[in-house]
């Protein structure tokens, strides 16, 4: 490694400096007989620490690697499992998001056909599952989405041990069950609303 003398001796008074701080005394400071022994404990917690991070560094930066560890913490029937979730709700929302939010009212948004883009009303919150105006069906799907918020939260973890911190807080079996309910019961009374409205069209015929 080529280094000038400017970074040695950055890098020497770094080093001095945490020699000092360690040191229980200044006479402990001061003794040269055990001076070898502890620049060489010294030089291992700094590799140690540099070592962390590059690990924290590649575990972030590699997509691959994080989706190893959820799977072999949650096994890959269920990861997979919950990814056909994910896409299957967005997806819902997709499609229905006009219809959301026409009938929830005193709101704005927008939605780009082909989900190129979406944009949700502000201030989505516990509170709008009081709108009345939509149905609970509807609100679920919308509103009550704790699977895809901690699933998204995988990605956002920085280290492995954050990473496997959220894994082990989350009751994943149970948010997975909580969404196949809300999907069923959201195609249920959409099934509904187009028997209704096919009754409705031959009423008028």
């Amino acid at each position: 490694i080529n280094c000038s003398s400017v970074d040695m001796n950055k890098l020497s008074k770094i080093f001095e400096a945490r020699l000092f701080s360690l040191a229980p005394s200044l006479h402990a400071y001061s003794n040269h007989n055990d001076l070898e022994s502890r620049i060489r404990i010294l030089a291992m917690q700094l590799g140690k620490k540099i070592e962390s991070k590059q690990q924290d560094h590649a575990f972030y930066t590699s997509g691959k690697s994080r989706q190893q560890i959820i799977e072999s913490k949650l096994g890959k029937p269920m990861v997979e499992e919950i990814l056909a979730l994910v896409l299957k709700v967005k997806t819902i929302q997709r499609m229905s998001f006009n219809n959301f939010l026409s009938r929830e009212g005193n709101c704005t948004g927008r939605s780009c056909l082909g989900g190129s883009c979406l944009f949700l009303p502000k201030a989505l919150s516990s509170k709008r599952l009081l709108v009345p105006g939509i149905p609970l069906a509807m609100k679920n799907i919308y509103l009550n989405t704790r699977l895809l918020d901690a699933f998204s939260k995988t990605n956002s973890a920085k280290t492995q041990e954050s990473l496997l911190a959220l894994l082990d807080a989350v009751q994943w079996s149970a948010l997975i069950e909580e969404i196949k309910h809300n999907i069923y019961h959201f195609e249920m009374w959409e099934k509904s609303q187009e028997e209704l409205k096919s009754a409705r069209s031959s009423i008028l015929l």
